[in-house]
């Protein structure tokens, strides 16, 4: 019974093989290993459908990912940007000492070195029919054109506006959707509106002006006959944008109908730890455990940084796990573990973790809101800011400010966090709302790529807004037209009002005259 069981399995295999093309799928995530995860778990997913998935990255951070890429096909390109110049330009980032002519540098560069890899490109042999972009890789759009195939855009930074909203043209209200890059609460006071407006001006400008233009270049140089006429419209040729983010934590915001918000992609039920874990946590008569992590980009901090971490670390009434590669400080208390690498994942999950003390990337803050732990955040870069505010105002954590950093405010941040139940409480209210799925957010965004690949990239779900210039969109014209033709009867009723009243007066002076 059994073999006349799995020879109907195998027939029926066979013929599912034979009904069905085996589509050939490559993801290009943005540089920086976090990303690569993202990118990597949802390979693993489209690979179990049946599907030929192909992770395309640099070199370097294939070696980044190699603990993770078993049973994927990578294919790999040199270029002279390394791990090591990501982690420079973020640290400049960070300081506020990196110009626009280096940022732009080194994204074209990384760009342009898979762009000239011609071996790598011809080695698909025009068998690709579907490329699933990092929205922050302006280049992946660029290769996706090379291929001459529909895209489906994910964005593991969340919506980070405007950006995001400015390339995939949906709503993104100025008065209520906080800039993507700063520290601004949910509810705006008009100070903040003025900010905000502010902000977006620029980046409009910015993005428009100084960051496109360096990849409208590349795009022309290394893409022939394409049928777009711009990069713009480029950037707009797919009709499926999938946000990893949950509105437990992030701001309730309007977007258009090819936007898809799918969950957290990385976050995943504890596992076991390793022994010397295991034991360094529930050994002894301390019971709480703080996890520490600023982020795979940055390592090398400088040292009265590092200091400031340790000095406060080491005044804390808990056991410390510090995932940190860098010089290691000097007089480490015993409470504090430091490890190169760790399971953060299943460490946020274990019931001995009090507080995450963490740099607010969004990956980050997305696994300890599932796993309901509470937040110390030390933002330092990019989104992470608005991140930290989203944690502060949910109520699941504290926020520190990097530029007046003490041993003190650490010690006394993360005491807090452990000591006040609200926090805890919060932090499980939102770890429900983000858990209360009936498929993984991985399953969906697959589904979702299945659903492009089958349906010319969901570009049916795009709204006109795609066809309409700026004047039009927001109703510039017509409101130009509405002033004119008020502006017409104000004269009018002016000149009607100045003739009734010089009759009037005449009428008046004719009377007077005749008595």
């Amino acid at each position: 019974m059994n073999e006349i069981t799995t020879l109907v399995l195998l027939l029926s295999a066979v013929a599912l093989t034979k009904a069905s093309p085996l589509y050939h799928l490559v993801g290009l995530p943005s540089i920086g290993t976090s990303h690569g995860l993202v990118y990597v778990k949802i390979g693993r997913e489209l690979t179990r459908r049946g599907y030929k998935y192909t992770l395309v990255v640099p070199t370097w951070q294939e070696n980044d990912l190699k603990e993770s890429l078993a049973g994927l096909e990578v294919k790999s390109y040199d270029t002279p940007i390394t791990g090591e110049d990501l982690e420079k330009v973020i640290l400049k980032e960070a300081e506020g000492k990196l110009n626009i002519t280096e940022r732009n540098d080194f994204w074209k560069t990384s760009c342009e070195s898979l762009l000239k890899n011609k071996d790598l490109l011809e080695s698909f042999n025009g068998h690709v029919d579907m490329v699933v972009c990092d929205i922050t890789s302006i280049c992946c759009a660029i290769v996706a054109d090379f291929f001459k195939v529909n895209r489906v855009d994910l964005a593991p930074i969340g919506f980070v506006d405007p950006y995001v909203s400015f390339i995939h043209n949906f709503p993104s209200p100025v008065a209520y959707v906080p800039h993507g890059t700063v520290k601004l609460p949910k509810r705006l006071a008009f100070v903040d509106r003025l900010q905000n407006l502010l902000l977006y001006c620029i980046g409009y400008v910015m993005h428009e002006f100084v960051f496109m233009p360096p990849f409208e270049d590349l795009w022309r140089s290394y893409v022939k006959e394409s049928k777009f006429s711009s990069l713009n419209e480029v950037f707009r040729a797919t009709g499926i944008l999938l946000i990893p983010n949950d509105f437990a934590l992030d701001f309730p915001r309007p977007f258009g109908s090819h936007v898809k918000v799918i969950g957290p992609i990385l976050p995943d039920p504890p596992k076991p730890l390793p022994t010397e874990t295991h034991n360094f946590i529930t050994q002894g008569n301390i019971k709480d455990l703080v996890l520490v992590s600023f982020g795979t980009v940055i390592s090398n901090f400088k040292s009265d940084f590092v200091e400031t971490i340790t000095s406060g670390l080491a005044q804390v009434s808990a056991k410390v796990i510090w995932k940190f590669k860098g010089q290691l400080p000097q007089n480490v208390s015993a409470n504090i573990r430091i490890v190169p690498w760790m399971q953060q994942n299943d460490i946020l999950g274990h019931t001995a973790t009090k507080v995450f003390f963490t740099h607010g990337g969004l990956n980050s803050v997305l696994e300890a809101a599932y796993h309901g732990t509470p937040m110390v955040v030390l933002p330092l870069f990019g989104d992470q800011p608005a991140n930290a505010m989203k944690v502060q105002e949910a109520g699941i954590g504290i926020i520190l400010d990097l530029q007046d950093l003490t041993p003190i405010q650490v010690t006394n941040a993360i005491t807090e966090v452990i000591q006040n139940p609200k926090y805890k409480e919060n932090a499980m209210k939102v770890s429900k709302l983000i858990r209360h799925r009936r498929i993984t957010p991985t399953e969906e965004a697959c589904d979702w790529i299945e659903y492009g690949l089958h349906n010319n990239a969901g570009l049916h779900l795009r709204s006109q807004a795609d066809n309409l210039s700026f004047f039009q969109l927001y109703l510039l014209d017509v409101l130009s037209l509405i002033s004119v033709v008020i502006l017409c009867l104000i004269i009018l009723l002016y000149y009607c009002l100045k003739y009734c009243l010089m009759h009037v007066v005449q009428m008046c002076f004719k009377k007077l005259k005749t008595e």
